[in-house]
């Protein structure tokens, strides 16, 4: 945000935040050139990201339309909630769509993780084959994926703070049982899970990160 500070003397500026739950609130200063070039090279960077994850939804679409394979639509849907999630997280979906529902604003941080992490485990199930080649861990990828889908309930049904602890289990949960699967498919030889893994490692990493 603007802030306008008369030169030549100290000024004391109060910032007061609140949250549901505690949190880390870095604060930098800079004057209004530098901080136009950031906003301009992170607007950049993320435009590529969303656009580029798009594309892919465009293209899955396509494909579709061409082939009929569901596996497509599959793709195309999980894409979309990607690059939603990215957005929602960086504040794009609510500066352009949620601006008439502040509630939901603020739980979609939240909540879009949460859908997209157990659509990508439904997705991988199915791009693996995994009651094919890896029956054992057929049932407790959809258990855990099911499961981290139903943790949106809990923000319905429960207090945030609680809501929120479960997610966060979840999300853990999920992220490292798709990377696991990945690593399995990877060393099995599949051309398929060499390319999941260059998605899956930057997605397992952001989601520990958040």
């Amino acid at each position: 945000f603007t802030l306008d500070l008369p030169s030549g003397a100290p000024q004391d500026v109060y910032l007061r935040v609140r949250n549901f739950k505690p949190m880390s609130l870095p604060v930098r200063l800079a004057a209004t050139p530098l901080r136009e070039s950031q906003r301009q090279l992170e607007s950049v960077g993320l435009g590529l990201v969303i656009g580029t994850l798009l594309t892919l939804v465009a293209l899955s679409v396509l494909r579709h339309h061409e082939h009929q394979n569901p596996l497509d639509l599959s793709a195309a849907w999980y894409g979309l909630l990607v690059a939603m999630s990215v957005a929602q997280v960086n504040g794009v979906l609510n500066a352009l769509l949620w601006t008439a529902w502040p509630t939901w604003a603020d739980y979609a941080n939240s909540i879009l993780p949460l859908v997209t992490v157990g659509t990508s485990l439904l997705f991988v199930r199915k791009l693996y084959a995994l009651s094919t080649h890896f029956h054992r861990y057929d049932k407790p990828l959809v258990l855990i994926a099911w499961g981290t889908l139903g943790a949106v309930v809990g923000y319905v049904l429960r207090g945030r703070d609680i809501a929120d602890h479960l997610g966060t289990a979840a999300l853990l949960a999920a992220t490292t049982v798709g990377l696991l699967v990945t690593v399995m498919s990877w060393r099995g030889g599949s051309v398929i899970g060499t390319w999941l893994m260059l998605a899956y490692v930057p997605q397992c990493v952001c989601l520990m990160w958040l």
